[in-house]
């Protein structure tokens, strides 16, 4: 199906659809608002700090999310929607490149904080319009975007507010800003949202996951940058991967591919509910944990140059609440998918492994070791028993 209008032409996604190069290249500018947010906490070594570099996080997810949403509608590199991607990623680069001063303006040039505010703004305008464009004929997903809209105007202009001021009333504004955003999209409800690709939303997310993975990898690189290498520096390399190989391992070995299974298997009204909790809302607090534990090593880094004594105690201290949020935002990912799972009747698996169907979904773990997971990771059904 192709959405048209005067000299617009946009191509709608299927279901087998899978992530593109454009959405790939798009990420990038992610990545590097990331990088920005981790280099804003190391510099203010405070709770002040901490809280407003999670602010900023908050906002780089939100405009991001909303656009993983876009391209699971239509393809992002057919027709015209492959400028306004390339316009919205315009829009991130130049609110990444002003995160140093997204609080503080610095002396000379445009108002930092005031530029954040008016590129997140553009962001989430050219956002609404896409979407507008898209739906079309669909009056369900045009009533959707109509109770979505007071939340994305709340939420920017009480950010452009929060540029004209400073300390504590600015922070608290930012925040009340972000719930008015985050919690206008809960009360508005998803069933006129469309998810037109389970494989393609969910993969989207893992590719994201792994971005921030490979953040806290260079971290570890870029922190001992300069030293000359020696035991401690192999030890720390090691231990540092070892950390985000454990990470790894505990989204993608079954959580991730039990999750696109769930989505798929959700009813179409319902996929949307779902989607947005587990995927849009609980993978804020799974990427915050990663890249808090960026944002601690660099910290470590710092106090390591200035040989702070109690450096120890704050990396320490620093990785317990990065794994405690990590802990927290998978489980209520496992919750979301387990609520999905009794929200429709079950219906046998067919399993490749010549015994008929299972006697629960490949999915879940009463099917047995073989089919929860051997199923899954060949994707189809197919069991290792």
């Amino acid at each position: 199906m192709t959405v048209t209008r005067p000299r617009l032409r946009m191509e709608t996604s299927r279901e087998d659809a899978s992530v593109t190069p454009l959405e790939l290249f798009f990420d990038l500018v992610f990545v590097f608002g990331l990088t920005q947010v981790t280099a804003l906490m190391a510099d203010d070594l405070t709770v002040s700090g901490l809280i407003r570099g999670l602010l900023v996080l908050g906002l780089l997810w939100w405009s991001w999310t909303g656009y993983a949403w876009l391209a699971n509608a239509v393809r992002a590199d057919e027709g015209a929607a492959r400028i306004a991607l390339l316009a919205a990623m315009a829009a991130m680069f130049v609110l990444a490149l002003s995160i140093p001063e997204a609080f503080n303006d610095q002396p000379g040039g445009l108002h930092g904080p005031m530029v954040v505010g008016m590129c997140y703004f553009a962001f989430r305008a050219l956002h609404l319009v896409l979407f507008w464009i898209i739906a079309g004929d669909d009056e369900g997903l045009r009533r959707q975007l109509v109770r979505f809209t007071p939340s994305v105007i709340g939420g920017t202009a009480l950010l452009l507010v929060a540029s004209q001021l400073e300390g504590s009333a600015q922070t608290v504004l930012w925040a009340v800003a972000l719930l008015v955003d985050c919690g206008g999209t809960l009360l508005a409800g998803a069933s006129g949202w469309r998810l037109r690709s389970a494989g393609h939303f969910a993969e989207r997310h893992g590719l994201i996951v792994i971005v921030a993975l490979g953040e806290s990898i260079v971290a570890v690189g870029v922190g001992v940058a300069g030293l000359a290498i020696s035991w401690p520096i192999v030890v720390a390399a090691v231990v540092g991967l070892a950390l985000a190989a454990g990470m790894w391992w505990m989204y993608f070995d079954i959580t991730s591919l039990v999750a696109e299974r769930a989505l798929a298997d959700e009813l179409e009204g319902e996929r949307p509910r779902l989607a947005r909790d587990a995927y849009s809302f609980l993978h804020l607090p799974l990427i915050t944990g990663v890249v808090a534990r960026v944002g601690d090593e660099e910290t470590a880094r710092v106090r390591w140059r200035h040989r702070a004594p109690r450096s120890r105690r704050s990396a320490h201290g620093g990785r317990s609440l990065c794994a405690l949020r990590r802990r927290i935002a998978l489980s209520g990912f496992a919750r979301c998918i387990q609520a999905a799972r009794y929200s429709y009747p079950e219906h046998p698996a067919p399993c490749s492994c010549g015994r008929g169907a299972c006697a629960a979904p490949a999915w879940s773990s009463a099917a047995g070791p073989g089919c929860a997971r051997g199923s899954y990771r060949r994707g189809r059904g197919a069991c290792r028993l």
